[in-house]
């Protein structure tokens, strides 16, 4: 197998420009070339081994398949195995991770390639519980699929052809008869991997193996950098590099940067045989462009690079490594409302906020699981896709769930330019899926863990806290009794997660699992920062983010907003299904599937019970368990209504508060990792739900909205301005019957001038004084327009409102724009929740809104063509556009 050499040359700026990669073919050609560019050296030749690999394993003998990737992903591809994720592809295909499979690769190497001082063999990830062999001898094991495996194979490599093996483990079995009292004795509770891959309430089972990252040999003469960080904290940028060397070297480092006034630093290094961890620090001026979060700055986001380069005492260069995305920003978590002294120890309890840029910012936004169950299908495309919905939604916050897994480098560069601030949870979830102790081996384990990640990601500045887990609240052991289960979960999380972070990035806000109490000692109580005092956990008080509510049920979710009661939302969610056209391809609709009662989605409805009581309570006059296409549509729609609703309401009892404001609404999720009942907005594939269509207007940064009371007795419409400037708005406001041909009653214009930050009413009245003469609470409604969206507001419950029918009809115009016009005929009543979907993959620039009699609406349709071509003709033919009272399907005797 061919390696390459890569030649470097100093421009005449002095920075290094590659030449190319040379063959090693053509190495002897070239030497009257590296004769006549003295400042040329040779980097470290990389063999790459990615390819076509053999498989071997329960039926599979000598199969090719694709490193990096998965076992799934490969058994699919090789025709062994049909769609994992079609019906009940998880029952059918469990015996694939149950298996023990052997991966195999036969290379070659030159010569020439031995003559190199030092060669390693490299893994950029393994997932996991494997065994590595070179020619027949033990090389290493992997157990983390998060580490980065490597060992020196100088000699063990022969001239021509090499055998190397991977062979995985299956840990499918291990826990499932485990007595519950000892499974934290189980294998899996101390294998590194994504716990949600072993399923969830929204996930199915599986258990992957893998190569799934780049596997390569480095072969070096003089130095290789193995790794280099760059955190930016303000001003300074604390560098970190491990260099590389086969023996003894007296070298220079040489940093530089890009930012405007950078000055390079360049130092004289000895170099010892083996790894060397050389740090430097870096400065900007004050004029320096900050990077900002989205919807708090304007333009492209202040992105710098910083460059690391070895070079010899004849400055030809050894090495270099450039590490990218550095941004300025000043970061800080406020957890006291009271002013601290500037060295207060330890977490307030009274707020629960971000600063960034000195500027108190509002988190909107939801939370990430795995893109897929399979790494070998998670694209670049994907990535991007999912995160420009997250902001196309006016989202600018996002938290990495401690049970999926750390993402590609590419996700974080794409949240640095879209100005998506991340809150990165470790990956760790609570008992049983982490060992309730923590032993020494453990505990070294996680910290190299945590070592590399928070190296590989710590320099994004998109990354504005981390915690150490999801939802394991030390305090909760404290709480039960439980000492030595305490004793082990502060060992864990306090002693070698947060220790480890803080001494690796001391830059960030640290918080000991989400949602938490804070700490009472080791940060500043001002910003939060890790301030060098002794890390002590606190055990008591209230939590001041909160997780939670997650149903929306009669009064807590389809009728008012309830008042807030705490200080950030970092978890809060809702149930639906996915859409139809998401949803169908991966069902049998001739084998009764189209029902939430047929065994395949009772399968596929983790938390079906919840959903269904949710459902059946909101609207208790429809026929759930109907079994026809049209009845299964409409159950997917009241559905996705239902969840948008909710999650609203959650939103407006906060965000439109004039007394207490949260300052973060998070929901659970945004992603699915399958077609199933979820609490994502956005299905597995990327198609926008109805709630993440309606969040472009609830997370807007000026919103409005109207809401009834507890009792149906009074509507208020309320306005708040979370934008850095005085905005004034206005509504116009009429009482709109439902019956078809009825006349609107206008209410006149109200408006408020409202200063940033502020919330405040625009109107407000009772509900029998806004009613017209003769005009009842089940009769007709509010509505109202304004420059930042339509309001609304139901005078009594969904279910017993008096709906005339609705009359849609659309037109399609399919030019430089995918363009859809909605009508509601002039003799209708006005349509109600109105959704459209299409079998084209790709989002409608609205959905779930509201068409009065005589109305229309034009719609964009952005086709996710980077993901699956476009075709305008199934586009056309599968555009399907319902309301809340478009009429019941045929043979039932209502539609809600």
């Amino acid at each position: 197998m061919q390696g390459e050499t890569v030649l470097f040359v100093r421009d005449r700026r002095g920075g290094l420009q590659a030449l190319g990669n040379i063959r090693p073919d053509y190495r002897q050609g070239m030497v009257w070339l590296l004769c006549a560019i003295v400042a040329i050296a040779a980097a470290q030749t990389r063999i790459e081994l990615a390819g076509t690999w053999l498989l071997d394993g329960p039926n599979a003998t000598g199969v090719p398949v694709q490193v990096p990737g998965d076992i799934y992903t490969d058994m699919h591809a090789a025709g062994i195995i049909g769609d994992p994720l079609y019906r009940y592809g998880d029952l059918e295909y469990a015996w694939v991770g149950r298996g023990n499979y052997t991966y195999s690769l036969h290379f070659t190497v030159s010569a020439d390639d031995l003559q190199a001082r030092d060669v390693q063999l490299i893994f950029e990830g393994i997932e996991t519980n494997a065994t590595v062999t070179l020619n027949g001898a033990g090389l290493l094991t992997a157990s983390d699929e998060w580490r980065r495996y490597s060992a020196r194979v100088t000699d063990r490599l022969r001239v021509g052809q090499n055998n190397l093996s991977v062979t995985f483990t299956s840990l499918y079995d291990v826990c499932l008869y485990a007595d519950p009292d000892h499974i934290a004795n189980c294998t899996r509770t101390w294998d590194r991997q994504d716990q949600s891959s072993w399923g969830w309430d929204w996930a199915p089972r599986f258990s992957p193996q893998g190569i799934w990252k780049p596997v390569y040999l480095l072969l070096t003469n003089t130095t290789a950098i193995v790794r280099a960080s760059a955190i930016a904290h303000n001003l300074g940028v604390a560098v970190t590099a491990v260099v590389f060397a086969p023996r003894p070297l007296d070298v220079y480092m040489t940093v530089d940067c890009t930012w405007p006034g950078c000055q390079p630093q360049t130092q004289p290094i000895r170099l010892q045989a083996g790894n060397n961890t050389i740090s430097q620090i870096l400065t900007a001026p004050s004029t320096v462009p900050r990077w900002t979060p989205h919807l708090y700055g304007t333009g492209p986001r202040a992105l710098f690079d910083v460059v690391i380069t070895v070079v010899d005492g004849m400055s030809a260069v050894l090495s270099s490594h450039s590490v990218k995305n550095i941004g300025f920003r000043a970061i800080a978590l406020v957890t006291d409302n009271e002013p601290a002294g500037p060295d207060a120890n330890g977490s307030g309890n009274s707020s629960f906020y971000l600063m960034i840029n000195g500027q108190r910012v509002l988190c909107r936004g939801s939370n990430l699981v795995p893109f897929s169950m399979f790494n070998g299908q998670v694209t670049e495309a994907y990535i991007a896709r999912t995160l420009q919905s997250f902001v196309d939604a006016n989202m600018n916050t996002l938290r990495i769930w401690g049970g999926g897994t750390y993402l590609p480098d590419y996700f974080y560069d794409e949240c640095d330019r879209l100005g998506i601030m991340v809150i990165h949870d470790q990956m760790f979830t609570w008992y049983p899926h982490v060992p309730y102790y923590n032993p020494p081996a453990f505990a070294a384990q996680v910290t190299a863990e945590l070592e590399e990640q928070l190296a590989r990601i710590g320099h994004h500045p998109s990354i504005v806290l981390w915690t150490a887990n999801n939802e394991d609240q030390c305090s909760r052991y404290k709480n039960a009794g439980q000492t030595v289960e305490l004793e082990n979960c502060l060992s864990l999380y306090i002693d070698t997660v947060l220790a480890t972070i803080v001494s690796v990035d001391p830059s960030r806000p640290i918080w000991p699992s989400c949602p938490n109490e804070g700490l009472d000692s080791g940060v500043n109580r001002p910003t939060g920062l890790p301030n060098k005092q002794p890390l002590k956990a606190r055990l008591t008080g209230p939590a001041l983010d909160t997780h939670g509510p997650y149903g929306c049920a009669g009064a807590a979710g389809m009728r008012y907003p309830t008042e807030p009661s705490v200080l950030f939302h970092s978890e809060f969610g809702c149930l639906s299904l996915p859409q139809f056209e998401t949803l169908a391809p991966q069902l049998n609709g001739s084998a009764g599937d189209y029902s939430i009662f047929s065994p395949v989605m009772v399968h596929r409805m983790s938390a079906g019970g919840e959903l269904y009581n949710m459902l059946s309570t909101n609207f208790p006059s429809y026929d759930w368990k109907a079994s026809t296409e049209c009845a299964f549509r409409r159950a997917i729609y009241l559905s996705q209504i239902n969840q948008a609703e909710c999650l609203r309401y959650i939103v407006d009892g906060g965000r439109l508060s004039t007394t207490t404001r949260p300052d973060g609404y998070l929901f659970w999720q945004l992603n699915d990792i399958w077609q199933a009942s979820s609490w994502g907005s956005l299905d597995y594939g990327g198609r926008w739900r109805v709630v993440h269509a309606r969040s472009q207007q609830f997370f807007a940064p000026v919103y409005a909205a109207c809401n009834v009371d507890e009792k149906y007795s009074t509507v208020t419409c309320t306005g708040v301005n979370d934008s850095p400037d005085p905005v004034t708005v206005e509504l116009r406001l009429s009482i709109v019957p439902f019956a078809a041909g009825g006349v609107a009653t206008s209410i006149g214009t109200s408006s408020v001038t409202l200063a940033a930050g502020q919330a405040a009413t625009i109107y407000h009245d009772s509900i029998t004084h806004a009613l017209p003469p003769g005009g009842t609470p089940q009769t007709h409604y509010l509505f109202g327009t304004s420059a930042i969206g339509d309001v609304y507001a139901w005078f009594a419950p969904l279910e017993h409102l008096a709906l005339g029918r609705a009359d849609l009809s659309l037109s399609v115009a399919v030019g430089e724009n995918v363009l859809v016009t909605i009508s509601n005929d002039g003799a209708a009543g006005p349509a109600i929740y109105c959704v459209i979907t299409t079998a084209a993959l790709g989002r409608f620039s609205d959905n779930g809104f509201h068409l009065l009699p005589g109305a229309s609406i034009d719609l964009v349709f952005t086709p996710f063509a980077e993901l699956e071509p476009f075709d305008p003709l199934l586009f056309e033919q599968s555009l399907s556009v319902h309301a809340l009272n478009d009429g019941p399907c045929p043979g039932m005797q209502t539609s809600l």
